[in-house]
């Protein structure tokens, strides 16, 4: 399989992760702005963006999210219990709720329209309390979630990335008391998390 995308973290940088963790073979492809420009004139992405996963035989997977969850399926990070699944595919379909209007703010020209930079900085001042208390669940399965939000929120100090991190650090305290879990190191990195 091939994961093209740019030559920065971004969008890919969860799925990068996730397949290392879950042991997932995937070509890391990375592409120019002229090269991305030429695939997608030629209607060679679906809905012209990137990531995209080439999975073989002329088929391609878009989205973000759908790329995300399909390699942590692969990589047994994603639940094989269909319940429980459906319950962190929840949280992921909360967190695209919420995220939307950050992109809006951020991508308005997209939208249709622009946006100030002082009704920008009041988009999403907190998440919902319900959100963060399944965030910080203690079962693994919310692993390749707490990813990509670390992956995401990199260094920014816009609260829904604090709040990514302060998340994810949770995540991890509640993990290594409870079980030793291997995924725990990699997420440490992104978010800062210390073992205190």
């Amino acid at each position: 399989m091939k994961l093209i995308y740019f030559d920065i973290p971004g969008k890919a940088e969860a799925i990068r992760l996730c397949a290392a963790v879950g042991g997932v073979q995937l070509d890391d492809v990375r592409i120019s702005r002229e090269k991305f420009h030429e695939m997608r004139d030629s209607g060679e992405l679906p809905f012209g963006q990137v990531p995209a996963l080439d999975v073989g035989d002329g088929r391609i997977l878009a989205q973000s999210s759908a790329i995300l969850r399909y390699v942590a399926t692969l990589g047994g990070l994603h639940p094989t219990d269909p319940l429980e699944a459906a319950h962190v595919d929840a949280v992921a379909a909360a967190e695209e709720d919420f995220f939307a209007g950050i992109s809006v703010s951020r991508y308005g020209a997209r939208f249709g329209f622009e946006m100030s930079d002082e009704y920008r900085a009041q988009v999403a001042a907190a998440p919902h309390p319900h959100l963060e208390a399944r965030l910080i669940s203690t079962g693994q399965s919310l692993f390749w979630i707490h990813l990509n939000n670390a992956a995401l929120a990199g260094p920014s100090d816009h609260a829904f990335c604090r709040h990514s991190r302060t998340s994810a650090k949770r995540y991890c305290s509640l993990r290594t008391a409870s079980a030793p879990c291997p995924v725990v190191g990699v997420l440490s990195s992104l978010c800062g998390w210390s073992g205190s």
